[in-house]
């Protein structure tokens, strides 16, 4: 009953029962491997020396965590002359410490609770919890098609700095349709593209529209390597820039008044740069007052 229990609730093959200990609201059941193979070449007459013992969790009975205790064995084959360490089929990967049904259950709370949330009802570190998370999308989104993409984002992020004491940077190129990252480089020029467009004209993708900010580098790889896409400036770097515009204007004008005139703008910079719909209605008869006393 246990050993079919441990197969159809946890996932686990070719163990058998051997006992349960109850500790602290928590069950520990100790299984036993029925037989050793070689895990190379599969022959069954081996060496087995006992390793270690490892506890791996897994999904609660009921409100009781679930912890399995295992043996490890090397195992010696004299067929191949390969030695090795028994490995447990039912882990993601050799150091995991908790099982694949577990990891499963993680990841179809993950949309709907917290990594913290998850961490506290499976009693686990929330290291684990993210770790878990983490090589799931590095293996759902290990290689994204690009055959189909249409419109794509360019932008650059700093990170740090770099050993000489200048800015680093990461360019980082998104799926703008479903949000998807397609590349992430290091540095913020054409060098950082040269994989993603081996990529791109390896899947012959047809890019139609890419959105960036107004550095040079990047239109300028863009004008070369996708002269058929549309180049789309971002309306961040749009409305800053004609900020910056409009407050030079402020400064300039505010430098040639007098000490009357010049009272009108004092402290006026954010009634001038702020959208005029997110006036209150007192700034909004202050910004007519300032358009007609000042044409430019």
């Amino acid at each position: 009953m246990s050993t079919s229990l441990a197969y159809h609730t946890q996932g686990i093959v070719g163990f058998q029962h051997h006992s349960f200990q109850y500790s602290k609201g928590k069950v520990i059941q100790r299984l036993k491997r029925k037989d050793f193979r070689c895990p190379k070449c599969f022959h069954c007459s081996v060496s087995v020396h006992r390793y270690r013992t490892r506890r791996i969790q897994g999904l609660p009975y009921g409100s009781m965590a679930l912890y399995f205790e295992v043996e490890l064995h090397r195992i010696y084959c004299p067929r191949c002359r390969a030695l090795s360490v028994e490995e447990l089929p039912f882990l993601s990967h050799p150091k995991a410490r908790i099982t694949k049904a577990l990891e499963r259950t993680i990841l179809e709370l993950r949309p709907e609770m917290t990594i913290h949330a998850i961490s506290r009802y499976f009693h686990l570190d929330w290291r684990i919890v993210k770790a878990c998370e983490k090589r799931y999308l590095k293996h759902k989104f290990r290689q994204i098609k690009l055959k189909h993409v249409k419109i794509i984002g360019i932008d650059e992020i700093a990170i740090g700095h770099t050993v000489a004491g200048k800015t680093a940077y990461w360019t980082i190129i998104r799926d703008l349709d479903s949000g998807a990252v397609l590349h992430v480089d290091q540095g913020k020029d054409g060098n950082a593209l040269k994989d993603f467009l081996l990529r791109l004209q390896r899947s012959k993708a047809e890019i139609e529209v890419v959105a960036m900010d107004m550095g040079k580098a990047f239109v300028h790889w863009v004008k070369e390597h996708l002269p058929s896409a549309q180049i789309v400036f971002d309306h961040f770097h749009v409305i800053k820039l004609m900020n910056e515009k409009l407050d030079l204007v402020r400064r300039r004008i505010a430098a040639k008044l007098d000490a009357e005139e010049r009272a009108i703008l004092k402290n006026q910079r954010f009634t001038l740069l702020r959208n005029e719909e997110n006036l209150s209605s007192e700034a909004t008869a202050y910004l007519s007052k300032i358009k007609q006393t000042f044409q430019e």
